[in-house]
């Protein structure tokens, strides 16, 4: 699950980021239990475009790296001065301390919950054996 994780972590660009990388590397893991979980990618594609859709058109936020939309719903933009790892800066929410605790919280949740899943499903097909 390394592998995976650090390659989508890559491709958003955030090897030079260290806030934007611990929160990406730590969705990638929580995507890859939740996906293990239900057993098929939908629903953290949906989470994921559901974000990267509210975050850029619906707030006028940066999503990745990528520049805020003018046109979104609410154009939000961090109060002048405020520190990057408060706010994400240029890369978005998701490059701030606030998104590294909140995803490796969720990582850590699903994890739990898939091992715990995991546990009864096994003893359910020895049961059954």
């Amino acid at each position: 699950m390394l592998l995976p994780a650090l390659i989508f972590t890559l491709v958003h660009g955030v090897l030079l980021k260290p806030l934007a990388f611990t929160s990406v590397f730590p969705y990638a893991h929580f995507a890859s239990f939740v996906a293990l979980r239900v057993g098929s990618l939908w629903l953290v594609i949906g989470i994921h475009a559901g974000w990267n859709f509210a975050m850029g058109n619906v707030y006028g936020i940066a999503v990745s790296g990528l520049p805020a939309k003018s046109t979104s719903f609410v154009f939000l933009e961090p109060a002048a001065g405020a520190p990057d790892w408060l706010t994400g800066g240029e890369f978005g929410t998701e490059g701030s301390l606030a998104a590294d605790i909140t995803l490796l919280a969720a990582a850590v949740i699903a994890f739990l919950v898939f091992r715990a899943w995991d546990k009864q499903r096994s003893v359910a097909a020895r049961a059954s054996a």
